[in-house]
């Protein structure tokens, strides 16, 4: 970091801040005594470099400020398998088996035939679903660039007390390639019914007339192994805001503004496919020392916020990224074999892949209609300094979603759009677009045998549709309110203490943009809006409801004269556990996508408590330089809360249970499996998946001048 004081109303300031680092890793959920276990090991380099210029001066007698900033951020990282794990395919056992069945050597596991001859049965003391075999399974690398830049000239003048008004702009360069492939080409699994699918990155064809062949990244017939994509994000906004202090009304303040936003989400070839340019965002709060002594404070602000759509879109839906997914059954000619339980791929037989096997593959269609998503915010509190250095505090949150973003199908999944599900329809919109399908009627109606037009009435007509049948999926729901209690004591007599307690509640039906039902990480392409019928049971307390939060944190500072000064802190947290969900397999969509009771019918997993402390030691040198060295101890009583389990009820194909107000876990005696047969019950439900992170050090130092 570099300060340049030009002069008093002038400086600039550079930073630069690069970071590296390499992680050897080991695919999760292996099960420790396979023999072949380096196929799933794999190295991950990864690197961030953000270079960072601000300016700041003053001019015309102080009255303007001109701030400017300018910035750079790089960031790559990789996942590579080590040795053979690059050229095996990762397999996975989607069925219930015994352990045994893939691990010979783990006797105490073996299926156990008991009872008499006349009523034996099967006890299997060691049931396993999702084995997983083979490769590491992806090979990863990404790159991220983004190039920001920011004005604002503040204006300070009197008129009935005094003004702050800033205008300002911003502007944001967001440029991402990523690389994906399979190692080995390929992923197989093995399904509940005992067919095995398997999966590869593919493409139509573009070289081919009849429309029917595709491209396999296998690295056969000289396609490329993988896939690459490279796309373009752009953002602008501008903002005018005034904060004026009253003189008619001493230590009040209004703070008033709006901020208009705009977005280019652009694909592969650098064409816009989608544009927004009507995000509004009003601002208005208040702050006011009502007893004008300095020591109370009064407040409230509401907020709009506009999401800014991340890269993942442009990567996935504009790259023409798509798969093949194939399956053959065990009576099939080239059915796979396997060995120990485990899929020997080197077996299988799949036919030649067609568009029939085609998974996406096209840019993903986008309402003409579609509107940014936001969400509103208000806050309201109350501080007050009551002496000693300690400030005590209470205010209420409140935030809900306006308007979101998703792909969903109009048509129960023939077709899917990126659209604003839930929003009320607009009569004007309507009537907009209801015109452009009568111009475009009548223009085939004037050369019926042009095709050009026929598709533009098509298309204007499939938009028509589209949009009228966006506004009957259920509105997206997600409620924050929060009640945040607050003790603060500034530091003095060498020490420091912040206390909070939160009482808070997440409601509703959409969590947001990573769904943790299932672990989708696809912000508004995620499947929670793919179907109606995906949506029933979703409305509840979300993944983020916890409703107590406790924090504290203190710390506290020997001077030790010459020999500097130490440093004593002390973190605790404790925070309720998270809903636990009762989830079942959709038969299209796959594991977990079902919502077999409402959100939070499973209960909640453990409170989290945790203890850190940390230990800091300073020593001056001369008068500009100090150095410093520390240890942060996390975890001091090396507490081992669970914080998630197994959410999947069942691995069965189910659809949720139509429950009346007031049922609840009780009613899964009624569940039944697609085929309408008794379902196979996950005998892993409600068990850990993850713990508290254990007892651990970590040590620093830092030399500034």
């Amino acid at each position: 970091k570099l300060t340049l004081r030009i002069e008093d109303n002038n400086s600039i300031n550079v930073t630069y801040l690069p970071s590296f680092s390499l992680v050897d890793a080991t695919a999760p959920g292996r099960f420790n005594g396979n023999p072949d276990s380096g196929l799933y090991q794999s190295s991950q380099p990864s690197q961030t470099h953000d270079v960072i210029v601000r300016y700041s001066g003053r001019m015309l007698d102080r009255k303007l400020q001109l701030d400017l900033n300018a910035g750079w951020h790089y960031e790559h990282s990789e996942t590579n398998p080590i040795a053979l794990g690059a050229t095996t395919p990762f397999t996975s056992d989607s069925r219930v088996q015994s352990l045994a069945t893939f691990e010979k050597e783990v006797e105490p596991c073996k299926v156990q035939n008991l009872g008499t001859d006349q009523n034996q049965r099967n006890f299997n003391p060691c049931p396993v679903s999702g084995y997983r075999d083979g490769g590491l399974g992806t090979i990863d690398r990404a790159t991220n660039q983004r190039f920001a830049a920011a004005v604002g000239a503040t204006y300070f003048l009197k008129a009935l007390g005094t003004h702050a008004i800033k205008l300002g702009g911003d502007f944001e360069y967001n440029w991402y390639q990523h690389y994906r492939a399979y190692t080995g080409n390929y992923v197989y699994t093995w399904l509940g019914d005992g067919s095995l699918q398997r999966q590869a990155y593919a493409i139509a064809d573009p070289t081919d007339p009849s429309g029917r062949r595709v491209l396999v990244y296998d690295g056969a017939e000289g396609n490329p192994v993988g896939f690459t994509a490279t796309t373009v994000t752009m953002n602008e906004g501008v903002f005018l805001r005034d904060s004026w202090s009253f003189s008619f009304l001493p230590g009040f303040t209004l703070n008033a503004g709006v901020r208009w936003e705009g977005q280019q989400v652009n694909d592969v070839n650098g064409v816009t496919q989608i544009g927004i340019y009507d995000n509004w965002a009003p601002r208005l709060g208040f702050v006011w020392d009502f007893l004008n002594n300095g020591r109370s404070k009064l407040y409230a602000s509401y907020g709009r916020y506009f999401e800014s759509i991340p890269l993942n879109i442009n990567d996935r839906q504009f790259s023409g990224e798509g798969s093949i997914v194939q399956n053959l059954t065990p009576d099939q000619q080239g059915a796979c074999q396997s060995v120990n339980g485990r899929i020997d791929p080197g077996t299988c037989k799949f036919p030649r892949a067609n568009v029939d096997s085609l998974l996406a593959g096209t840019f993903g269609a986008v309402s003409k209609t579609l509107q940014g998503q936001y969400s509103n915010e208000i806050v309201a509190g109350l501080q007050y300094d009551v002496g000693y250095d300690i400030v005590l505090g209470a205010s209420y949150i409140h935030r809900d979603l306006g308007r979101i973003i998703e792909d969903i199908s109009p048509d129960g999944g023939r077709t899917f759009v990126i659209a604003n599900p839930g929003s009320p329809a607009d009569p004007g919109a309507i009537a907009k677009l209801q015109g452009e399908v009568d111009a475009a009627t009548a223009a085939v109606q004037a050369r019926p045998g042009d095709s050009s037009l026929v598709k533009r009435q098509l298309d204007a007509s499939g938009q028509l549709a589209i949009y009228k049948e966006a506004a009957k999926f259920p509105k997206p729901v997600r409620d924050y309110n929060a009640l945040v209690l607050t003790a603060t004591k500034r530091f003095s007599h060498n020490f420091t203490l912040l206390a909070s307690y939160t009482y808070s509640r997440t409601i509703g039906n959409y969590p947001g943009l990573f769904q943790a039902s299932n672990g989708q990480l696809d912000p508004n392409i995620s499947t929670q809006y793919d179907l109606r019928e995906l949506l029933v049971n979703r409305y509840g307390p979300l993944p983020s409801d916890r409703p107590h939060n406790f924090k504290f944190t203190g710390s506290y500072r020997q001077p030790l004269g010459r020999f500097g000064d130490l440093t004593l802190g002390a973190t605790f947290f404790a925070i309720s556990g998270s809903p636990i969900e009762v989830l079942g397999r959709h038969p299209t969509y796959g594991a977990n996508e079902t919502f077999i009771l409402p959100r939070g019918s499973g209960g909640r997993t453990p409170t989290v408590t945790q203890l850190d402390l940390k230990l800091l030691y300073g020593l001056p040198i001369a008068k500009v330089y100090k150095i410093e060295a520390w240890i942060d101890v996390f975890n001091v009583l090396n507490q081992q809360a669970v914080t998630s389990v197994d959410q999947a009820y069942t691995g069965d194909s189910v659809s949720p249970l139509n429950v009346d107000k007031g049922g609840g876990y009780d009613q899964l005696k009624y569940l039944r499996s697609a085929s309408g047969g008794p379902v196979t019950l996950n005998p892993n439900y409600g068990q850990p998946t993850a713990y508290q992170a254990p007892l651990s050090f970590r040590v620093g130092a830092r030399f500034s001048f």
